[in-house]
């Protein structure tokens, strides 16, 4: 008699299943043994955390008993693998992200949560518990969470967004204040707000002030002009602050520090590419404002090449000419150069230079793409009113401490100087209208070694 042909026990197109079994308890531990994030989404992630953990004691125990899987759980785990590896992202995304875009984030990332529970209660719909070899505990642990899943409702913390409230109104009573030239806003009110998140030190100012930078550089192809602009309203915002609340010595400190730090975060985010490059960058690869390597050179009217961030913040801020030339821009279109664009990737990895990621390309082919459909092909990457005016503020806050203060306040006006005239040429320009450069100009006639090595003028001068 012929012998009975048991059923396939694992369906084509997934993997086996002791490498997903390997693959989810791995996962599963990266995110149960990850640090928790102290001030955003705690109990959505602790909660999502402790899902995780009991999942795990699942995967756990079915791999012990080495025995075939039903086609149907080998369908169910390849779903949770999915979830699982999502809520990583999530949770890593909260963790090294911007404190503060994430707070302004907050309900839609609360609802990206809520939306990964829904996820894990449909994967968890089709497990066939019954034909698992389980002990009676795992079994209710399971089903348990089966059931809070499919009940579980959105949290969004209330304490968040009175945070994320006060964060608004704060902003806007610094633009309010500055435009009728009432001065600064109550510090001490601001302390407290940020401190509220886990910004209590001038590092921890640095570092979110980075992380902001680099938000912004990311969602600039494709979050528009309010996004950018109110990503930008927050950088102005950290930057005065940090600026009158901590003393000069906290700032020559923070400067060290924060070069000890930086190497894991930049390995993240992504260094700028004027901090990491060590070797001569040729001429024809620098953008003609910035004096950077171009990350995406683009063709103005004029024939001009330059970096796309840059021209556009040039005519963003009311100018209709070239840089360079001084022609007037028949218009405001930016043309890419791929050509330009191809040479300065091969450079970049000829010399090890780190290049955009090859996710970001493709965005910004399909960007690109999207533009040219268009009429317009104006690039909006600009600073919103207020911003111009915390910039301004900020500007004229440190020329009074050039102009009146103490050799050490000096010292730190003429550094935080420095790191406002990095952030882009706008900046550069309110600095010098402010009235900064006679100040510098004097220091420098000084002689000061750490004012020499502050470098401050270069980063004054364009055209």
């Amino acid at each position: 008699m012929d012998a009975v042909v048991p059923p396939p026990m694992v369906s084509s197109g997934l993997l086996p299943s002791g490498m997903l079994l390997e693959s989810l308890i791995h996962v599963s531990n990266e995110v149960t043994s990850a640090e928790k994030v102290a001030f955003l989404q705690t109990k959505n992630i602790s909660t999502m955390m402790r899902r995780t953990r009991l999942l795990s004691s699942l995967f756990e125990e079915v791999q012990d008993t080495d025995k075939a899987l039903p086609p149907s759980s080998i369908l169910c785990l390849t779903e949770l693998y999915s979830v699982i590896r999502k809520v990583k992202i999530l949770i890593d995304s909260c963790r090294e992200g911007s404190v503060l875009w994430s707070l302004m984030q907050t309900e839609y990332i609360s609802n990206q949560f809520y939306s990964l529970v829904k996820e894990m209660a449909r994967a968890l719909d089709i497990l066939p518990l019954s034909l698992l070899d389980l002990t009676a505990d795992t079994r209710e642990q399971v089903e348990l969470l089966h059931k809070q899943a499919k009940r579980a409702q959105l949290f969004v913390d209330h304490r968040e967004i009175q945070r994320r409230d006060e964060l608004v109104q704060l902003m806007a009573v610094m633009s309010e204040k500055n435009r009728k030239n009432k001065g600064l806003v109550d510090i001490r009110r601001i302390r407290d707000v940020l401190s509220g998140i886990g910004l209590r030190s001038p590092v921890e100012f640095e570092e979110e002030i980075s992380k902001l930078a680099a938000e912004a550089e990311k969602q600039a192809g494709t979050g528009g002009l309010l996004v950018v602009s109110n990503i930008n309203n927050l950088i102005s915002l950290i930057s005065l602050s940090k600026t009158t609340i901590f003393s000069g010595d906290e700032h020559m400190k923070t400067h060290e520090d924060l070069k000890k730090r930086k190497m894991p975060m930049n390995s993240r985010h992504g260094q700028s590419f004027s901090q990491s490059m060590v070797c001569n960058i040729p001429d024809e690869f620098r953008c003609p404002i910035s004096l950077d390597l171009m990350k995406d050179p683009v063709i103005v009217a004029s024939g001009h090449t330059y970096d796309r961030n840059s021209i556009a913040q040039w005519i963003n801020s009311g100018h209709h000419t070239c840089p360079k030339s001084g022609q007037r821009l028949i218009h405001m279109a930016l043309i890419p150069n791929y050509a330009l664009r191809s040479l300065i990737h091969q450079w970049c990895q000829e010399n090890n230079i780190p290049t955009v990621d090859s996710t970001s390309s493709s965005e910004l082919e399909r960007t690109t793409s999207k533009r040219r459909s268009s009429e317009t092909v104006i690039d909006h990457i600009s600073a919103t009113k207020a911003a111009v005016d915390a910039v301004k503020m900020t500007a004229e806050f440190l020329v009074g401490k050039l102009a009146t203060g103490s050799p050490d306040i000096q010292r730190q006006a003429a550094y935080e100087i420095r790191l406002l005239a990095k952030t882009g040429m706008e900046n550069r320009r309110i600095i010098a209208e402010a009235g900064a450069i006679p100040f510098l100009v004097t220091l420098l006639v000084l002689q000061t070694p750490e004012f020499r090595k502050m470098q401050s003028l270069p980063y004054l001068t364009f055209q």
